[in-house]
């Protein structure tokens, strides 16, 4: 389905440990899915996932720290993954969570592997969509001059910011930037324009400062040590043309996990989930029923407040 996520989405201010306050979005009923955004998205990224699945379960999702309509980090800042691994369980605190599948896309893969490693009883399942383990710089564009260029790149954005920004504003609106960036390979034919417009321009809004120090963060962070941690059932979604997270990585992901499984998306970019996500959604709902995971639909369900129960 392509157009707006329909029906009652839910607004909410979550505090975090140190005071940050984020901004949290839910959607349907059910047992609860928690989305971890990648860095270049909101929750607008996953329109077609939460369509899918919003008559099965309760959906949250919430913006980082620093990004959209989250608010800056708390003096003194923090952008690490500590930080927004511990906004993520404040956030699944706030909305009464025990158990959950958690989604993550891009950095939100590291995200939910240090949460399967620190909180175990609290993953059902586990689903990496475009994500690595290792430290993300390492393998992206081959590796080679990325680790050193993208935090070169991030530090004179982070620390330079205004002329930037104003080169974001301006390029937001422009058709010609996005055939561009199919052409080289970045995105693919089959992407959804309408949502990557409006992923495009909010990331025009960002505060550039706080999101290139939490970008020079995830460049830092290793998660292989989490992959031990995996004990739930876990799936990897990966893009077969993913310059970010190449297909080598997933793989060698699933190798390392017991009873992970993998799909490999023909064409894919690192923005299958708005790519192929008839696909991506389909494989995932076969996951979630082979693993005993998946609730039968509840027609017209979609209110904001999932019943208590649900949620454990």
């Amino acid at each position: 389905m392509r157009g707006e996520i329909t029906g009652l989405v839910c607004e909410r201010a979550v505090t975090s440990f140190d005071g940050t306050v984020l901004a949290c979005r839910e959607t349907g009923s059910g047992p609860v899915m928690m989305l971890a955004n990648g860095l270049g998205g909101t929750w607008t990224a996953w329109r077609h996932l939460i369509e899918f699945f919003r008559e099965r379960f309760h959906v949250v999702s919430w913006d980082y720290r620093g990004t959209y309509r989250s608010g800056l980090s708390a003096a003194p800042a923090r952008y690490d993954m500590d930080a927004h691994v511990r906004d993520a369980l404040a956030v699944a605190d706030a909305y009464g969570v025990g158990q959950a599948i958690w989604v993550g896309w891009s950095m939100g893969v590291q995200l939910d592997f240090e949460v399967a490693a620190r909180a175990p009883e609290r993953v059902r399942g586990l689903v990496a969509i475009n994500g690595a383990y290792g430290r993300p710089f390492e393998t992206a564009l081959g590796g080679r001059y990325a680790r050193h260029a993208i935090p070169a790149i991030g530090r004179l954005i982070r620390d330079v910011p205004r002329p930037f920004s104003a080169l974001l504003k301006l390029g937001s609106g422009w058709e010609w930037v996005l055939d561009a960036m199919i052409a080289v390979g970045l995105v693919g034919k089959t992407l959804d324009r309408r949502v990557f417009r409006e992923l495009v321009r909010d990331f025009g809004d960002l505060d550039l400062p706080a999101y290139f120090s939490t970008l020079l963060a995830l460049g830092e962070h290793d998660a292989e040590h989490a992959l031990a941690a995996v004990r739930c059932p876990f799936l990897v979604v990966a893009g077969d043309r993913d310059p970010m997270t190449p297909r080598a990585l997933s793989e060698e992901m699933v190798r390392r996990v017991a009873g992970a499984e993998l799909l490999i998306v023909r064409g894919g970019t690192h923005y299958v989930p708005v790519e192929f996500p008839e696909m991506m959604n389909l494989r995932i709902e076969r996951f979630l029923r082979e693993h005993g995971l998946l609730p039968e639909a509840v027609p017209g369900a979609g209110g904001g407040t999932a019943a208590p129960a649900a949620r454990s």
